[in-house]
């Protein structure tokens, strides 16, 4: 019995883990954007594709299965964007910043050069104007409704 509290309790304590919230609460030097959850291949496939707009405090999260080193294209994305990479420990290991859309069939493909489980994209320029960098620790947080 106490066994399975435990378990309910790490579900619980890390819920985007557990189950698509839609939204998670992620904040870097108290700067917090409410992002998209991306947690499956096709929601991590299409991404931001297609987006006319990305208001200020929000992004999209991406998070995959273990740590990686993901890629990512501007192709069919219409805003510029700062995409974040972020290690198991919750740390910005990388950084692309004011990613422009990709108006050819050639498209530049961003890959970190560090392991990365999660990947965050804000609008283009925010970090620069938020004073983000690489090394800064990531927290998230679940609004109780």
């Amino acid at each position: 019995m106490i066994k399975t509290i435990y378990l309910i309790c790490i579900i619980i304590s890390f819920p985007m883990f557990s189950q698509n919230l839609n939204y998670i609460k992620t904040c870097i030097k108290n700067h917090c954007f409410d992002a998209r959850i991306a947690d499956n291949p096709v929601s991590r496939t299409k991404g931001l594709m297609g987006e006319m707009r990305l208001p200020k405090k929000e992004g999209m999260l991406f998070i995959f299965p273990q740590e990686n080193t993901p890629s990512f294209w501007m192709k069919n994305t219409l805003i510029p964007l700062d995409i974040l990479f972020i290690n198991d420990d919750d740390l910005v290991v990388y950084m692309v910043k004011n990613a422009q859309p990709c108006k050819t069939e050639d498209c530049p493909v961003y890959t970190t050069t560090r392991k990365a489980s999660k990947v965050l994209e804000i609008n283009g320029g925010m970090s620069k104007k938020l004073d983000l960098h690489v090394g800064d620790p990531v927290v998230y947080f679940v609004e109780n409704e």
